[in-house]
């Protein structure tokens, strides 16, 4: 009896092992994804800035990057997106130029800012004030105290002159600083006095049917009164300057560094920039591009106003450039 019961425990012992081996065993939480890089291709020839589909661009690996409005440089998060949720991002390293191509979804290309329109017969207008720019902000870390080296290209203001404007945003008090540089691409149409007014037409009005007037062909309201007395004539709320773009290239402004060429593709409804940058440009507002820098992305979808929330803006992670 003593024999059964002792084999008894036994077996019971080897079921209870058995079972006992089937348990899970704890296991360690997987690893963090690496951090995501985009890699600039330093084998290729420069893009000539002629357009943003040049066949250089074909051989250059292409990152795909989220955006989400729960990532900011420092301000409140938006709660909702509107704005493209991802952003298109290849990079070129050469002859101690970067140039980054970004490319992203949106439906329109917004460029109508602040327009001015007819209401009536009688020469009143109206002035939009919900009416702005696409935008793309390059974010670089890397500045003294923190501060961030921005590439700001927009739609109207900067891209319709091959252009993008330099700031600094100095994290401490939240601030976004232009750097320095007289030029100006970008003038209000508005009157001194009545801003729902504009001063200038184009030269070819009445016929003009376009969203930009140039510096060179402007002229003035008054000579063409008669051309707008019927309601719903809209002329554009700025007028631009193209040769800054020239006039920088002569005499060279940390404001002005940064050369762009853009294009909208309305059948795929795409917005693509293209913005250059010398790596060292001895500017101290600018951050020297060595090695590896970190970076975000930003897109303004029909929006102006950097300090302004809500579901038109929308960031990347902080990611590494790799140059």
């Amino acid at each position: 009896m003593k024999k059964l019961i002792t084999i008894a425990v036994i077996l019971s012992f080897a079921v209870w092992s058995g079972c006992s081996s089937d348990d899970p065993a704890p296991t360690e939480p997987p690893p963090p994804p690496p951090p995501v890089r985009v890699v600039a291709n330093t084998t290729v020839s420069a893009p000539t800035l002629s357009s943003v589909d040049e066949a250089v661009w074909d051989n250059v690996t292409e990152f795909t990057l989220d955006i989400s409005t729960s990532n900011s440089p420092k301000l409140p998060a938006p709660a909702s997106s509107a704005v493209s949720d991802s952003v298109y991002v290849k990079a070129i390293v050469n002859g101690g130029d970067l140039f980054l191509r970004v490319e992203f979804d949106d439906n329109d290309l917004n460029i109508l800012r602040e327009f001015h329109q007819t209401i009536d017969s009688n020469l009143n207008f109206s002035r939009s004030t919900v009416s702005h720019e696409d935008q793309v902000f390059v974010m670089f870390s890397g500045l003294s105290n923190g501060d961030l080296d921005v590439w700001n290209w927009r739609s109207l203001t900067t891209g319709t002159a091959g252009l993008a404007e330099g700031f600094t945003f100095v994290l401490s008090n939240d601030t976004l600083v232009v750097d320095t540089g007289a030029q100006q691409v970008a003038f209000s149409n508005a009157h001194p006095i009545d801003s729902t007014r504009p001063v200038w037409v184009d030269t070819t009005s009445p016929n003009y049917t376009g969203e930009i007037i140039y510096i060179e062909n402007r002229d003035s309201l008054s000579k063409y009164l008669n051309a707008f007395r019927e309601p719903g004539i809209v002329v554009p709320g700025y007028y631009i300057d193209t040769n800054v773009r020239s006039n920088v290239q002569i005499t060279p402004q940390s404001r002005w560094d940064i050369f762009a060429v853009s294009s909208f593709d309305a059948v795929n409804e795409k917005i693509t920039v293209v913005l250059k940058r010398k790596l060292n440009t001895d500017w101290p507002e600018d951050l020297v591009l060595a090695d590896s820098v970190q970076f975000r992305i930003g897109l303004f979808d029909d929006q102006d106003d950097f300090y302004l929330g809500g579901s038109r803006r929308g960031y990347t992670d902080l990611l590494w450039l790799i140059l």
